[in-house]
């Protein structure tokens, strides 16, 4: 055992591995140590160079060398005269157990055990981002990683704030974020192919942002401000209140929206107010109010009025006045154009302006009684004017015009002079003295505006002053008329040539077009417009434009509405039917037929006719009538139907009621000549009135209220003879012959019969 301690010279004991090194135990000649010049384990960055490690010998004898039992990270090396570790690591690996080995001159040895890693590089290590609520934040900068193999991929925690992402292959932090936050650190995770990792850190930090971040608030003492702007906030949770710094007296802010109003009651110079807006969870967010107060003013401050020469101005607004002590009076300068006057107590200017004036600034100043002045401007024109202002005269070539309106001037001295531009249209003149435009236009134009101006002349030794304008549109038409026809034709049947057009407002060669072309058959006279011929189509009702042309000047177009119309036949099957003083009349339909025509022979009565039948009326009973029937349709009526059989109108019967009573005496003539008379007179009216269907009841009466046999056959017998006579004279019909029991009073002689005729007759 000792041979071997002596051969060797050197028994290694491994005290602590772990530790970094190792002691050994040599005899007292050898090396007995080395030792690092930091303990381990070591961790080294890729890309980034070590502190070198160095070794401190103990009893070495002579030149020492080192060497290393592994190869070392790639980039690291070992100085074998010294034993120095240094270098630049490129790539991570694990931990691993590196035995550096010293050999003395003496050919002892020392070892040491070092623990190496090589972690990844990233760069940067550390960001700090600030952003703001609702804005996209600054994108991160992109991770540059070292050492790491294959693809890196990134990951973070806690997560990000709502609204921000983070690029898995890049490292990069994007977005708008939604929600304020305080400094929040956030590690990023770079893992490459091996899963070796590497950290950086990214502290966050997101405030929440209220807009405008900036307002301004000019104002004047006494009088309302305009509100500021409500706030719009982004970041904020739940319910926010608004506060500020001590505002100027007289204004305040609403908590809930951070509007800034009210009236100031005093001047303050230009300050900052500072507006915090305050969440539910205690985050806060400011703007600035700057607020400027002015003390004297009078408002408005400033004011325009365009006006007439002639016509009364709006009065101007009031003034409103702030900061001022004691009555206030108002003044103006330069002087008001004559017709204007102001007041001195409310600087309101009212009037009616007489002369003229170009655009001038008048000055208006508020004097306090006590303290205050302020001033305001406005800015007045009068203009001269003529009225009316604007004519219009819309007139047809060839026919006198009413004489436009004469013109009333205002604003303008000296005499005043009309001139109209351009030219007017020929056969019309204008007044130089009152602008009115009189005559008779002789050709047509377009709607034209002609410009009257008028203008203040010298007048004696006072120059005239002033210049004013009016308008008036002339059109001269050119007339066609007429502006429409009808033309209703049959086929076959050539047509009435139209009637030619009457012109106005045309020069040059006139010539006529039509569109769209006319039916087959027709023509149109391109130099008259008359439309002739003998149409070949049947055509229904059309519009066709006549377009009329004046190779100079003039155009009109008119409407010809033609129709061609198949030919109607005569109405068969006429009948007639007679009717008191009238007659009904039928036939059978005409196809094509629009209405009918009837005509009654001999002439007289009116027709009125309902589709195939027609009521004649007013003809005389009586009288012998035929009827013929023709078919009318738009082209006009078609021939005449043959004749209806002839038939007579007649009065309707009525009943009639005759009664006569024929008195007699016993001894004398039965029939006593004045009731034959009378008899025949019955007869004869019975006669005349044509009657039919009589029933005549001859009644013959006694002397007493009962008469025997005898004396009912004698008034029976009586009645009989009445009845005789009653046929002899005429009067057909029934015959109903009674005796009769009751009597006259008692005691007459007196006899009668009783004859009652009831029958129908003409009426």
């Amino acid at each position: 055992m000792l041979k071997e301690i002596t051969r060797t010279k050197a028994i290694t004991v491994v005290v602590a591995l772990l530790t970094g090194f190792i002691t050994t135990i040599t005899p007292a000649s050898a090396i007995t140590a080395i030792t690092p010049s930091a303990a381990g384990p070591f961790t080294f960055t890729a890309g980034t160079a070590i502190t070198n490690i160095t070794f401190t010998e103990t009893d070495a004898a002579g030149t020492t060398t080192y060497a290393v039992n592994n190869p070392l990270p790639a980039g690291l090396a070992i100085d074998a005269a010294t034993g120095a570790i240094s270098g630049t690591p490129t790539t991570a690996i694990a931990a691993a157990n590196y035995i550096v080995t010293a050999t003395d001159a003496d050919s002892s040895t020392a070892s040491s055990t070092l623990n190496i890693a090589v972690q990844m590089g990233i760069s940067p290590a550390t960001q700090t981002v600030t952003g703001s609520a609702g804005a996209a934040l600054a994108a991160t900068t992109a991770f540059t990683v070292t050492g790491g193999t294959g693809t890196m991929e990134y990951t973070v925690t806690p997560a990000l704030p709502s609204g921000l992402a983070l690029s898995s292959t890049t490292g990069v932090i994007t977005g708008t974020p939604q929600i304020a936050q305080t400094a929040t650190t956030y590690t990023i995770t770079a893992t490459d192919d091996n899963n070796f990792i590497r950290t950086a850190t990214v502290s966050i930090t997101i405030n929440a942002v209220i807009t405008p971040p900036t307002q301004a608030i000019t104002g004047v003492a006494g009088t309302a401000i305009t509100a500021s702007s409500a706030f719009s906030t982004a970041g904020f949770t739940g319910l926010i209140t608004y506060t500020s710094t001590a505002l100027p007296t007289g204004l305040a802010i609403s908590s809930s929206t951070g509007v800034i109003s009210g009236t100031p009651t005093g001047a303050t110079a230009a300050t900052a107010y500072t507006v915090t807006a305050t969440d539910s969870l205690s985050r806060t967010a400011t703007a600035t109010v700057t607020i400027t107060i002015s003390a004297a003013a009078i408002t408005p401050a400033t004011q325009t009025r365009l006006a007439t020469a002639g016509t009364a101005i709006t009065a101007t607004a009031a003034f409103t006045a702030a900061g001022f002590t004691g009555a206030i009076t108002y003044a103006i300068t330069p002087a008001l154009p004559a017709g204007l006057t102001m007041s001195t107590t409310t600087g309101v200017i009212t009037g009616t302006p007489t002369g003229n004036q170009a655009a001038t600034v008048h000055t208006i100043t508020a004097t306090g009684a006590t303290t205050g002045t302020a001033t305001a401007t406005i800015t007045i024109t009068v203009s001269p004017r003529i009225l009316p202002a604007t004519q219009t005269l819309s007139v047809v070539a060839g026919a006198a015009i009413t004489a436009t309106t004469a013109f009333t001037a205002a604003g303008i001295t000296g005499t005043v002079i009309y001139s109209v531009n351009p030219a007017l249209p020929a056969g019309l003149t204008m007044s130089t003295t009152t602008g009115v435009i009189t005559g008779t236009p002789t050709v047509s134009q377009t709607a034209t505006t002609y410009t009257i101006t008028a203008t203040g002349t010298t007048a004696g030794s006072t120059q005239g002053s002033g210049v004013a304008t009016a308008t008036i549109a002339i059109t001269v038409g050119s007339a066609i008329a007429p502006l429409t026809k009808a033309v209703n034709l049959t086929l076959g049947a050539a047509m009435t040539p139209t009637a030619a057009y009457t012109l106005s407002g045309y020069s040059g060669v006139i010539s006529y077009v039509i569109a769209p072309a006319l039916p087959a058959g027709l023509i149109l006279n391109t130099t008259t417009g008359v439309i002739t011929g003998t149409p070949a189509v049947i055509v229904a009702p059309s519009n066709y434009v006549i377009t009329v042309r004046g190779s100079t000047a003039g155009v009109g177009t008119t409407t010809v509405t033609l129709a061609v119309y198949a030919p109607l036949a005569a109405p068969t099957s006429v009948t007639a039917t007679a009717g008191n003083a009238s007659a009904s009349i039928s036939w059978a339909a005409v196809v094509g037929a629009t209405s009918y025509q009837v005509v009654s022979i001999p002439a007289g009565g009116v027709c009125a006719i309902t589709a195939t039948q027609a009521t004649c009326s007013n003809l005389t009973n009586n009288t012998s009538y035929t009827f013929r029937v023709s078919a009318v349709n738009q082209a006009g009526a078609a021939a005449l139907s043959t004749t209806s059989a002839a038939v007579t109108p007649k009065p309707p019967f009525v009943t009639k009621t005759a009664k006569i009573t024929v008195s007699y005496s016993v001894t004398g003539t039965v029939i006593p000549r004045a009731s034959l008379v009378k008899l025949r007179a019955l007869g004869t009216q019975f006669k005349n009135d044509n009657g039919t269907a009589a029933v005549v009841s001859v009644r013959g009466f006694t002397t007493r209220k009962s008469p025997t046999a005898i004396e009912k056959r004698l008034a029976a017998t009586r009645a009989t003879l009445v009845t005789r006579a009653l046929k002899a004279a005429g009067l057909r019909g029934q015959y109903n012959t009674v005796g009769n029991a009751t009597t006259n009073r008692v005691g007459k002689k007196a006899r009668k019969v009783v004859v009652k005729v009831t029958y129908n007759a003409a009426g």
